[in-house]
């Protein structure tokens, strides 16, 4: 009897672990936009401009409104061929070239090439 209180126990302290935050995301056809749960950026957005290019911005409000630039102009070309997916608190996104992690829980943006080599980090 004893043996099975202490796993009643120890099943519901399991069941009442803190799990870490997790935010969340929007994609759509340029790429996607996180709003992670903690964090200095309220928004993160990554727009996949071509194979080898992902325009990161992150706000530290919600608005994602940036006035005009002259280091980004629009091309009126396709935007590139992406894949997304979340997978342990992480949304990803897959180009020909690179792959861009995102925390869900914090908004740090990673780069790898398709090996899981780090090109670059974010924060």
């Amino acid at each position: 009897m004893k043996i099975l209180a202490r796993l009643l126990c120890v099943a519901l302290l399991a069941g009442c672990a803190e799990k870490t935050p997790e935010g969340s995301f929007v994609q759509d056809a340029t790429g996607v936009v996180v709003t992670p749960a903690a964090g200095d950026a309220k928004r993160v957005r990554l727009e996949v401009r071509a194979d080898r290019i992902v325009r990161v911005t992150a706000v530290a409000d919600e608005n994602l409104q940036l006035p005009a630039s002259l280091m980004v102009v629009p091309t009126g070309a396709p935007a590139a061929s992406f894949e997304v997916e979340k997978k342990d608190g992480m949304v990803t996104v897959t180009t020909a070239a690179l792959v861009a992690h995102v925390s869900l829980a914090n908004g740090v943006v990673r780069f790898t090439d398709a090996g899981g080599n780090v090109l670059y980090q974010v924060k």
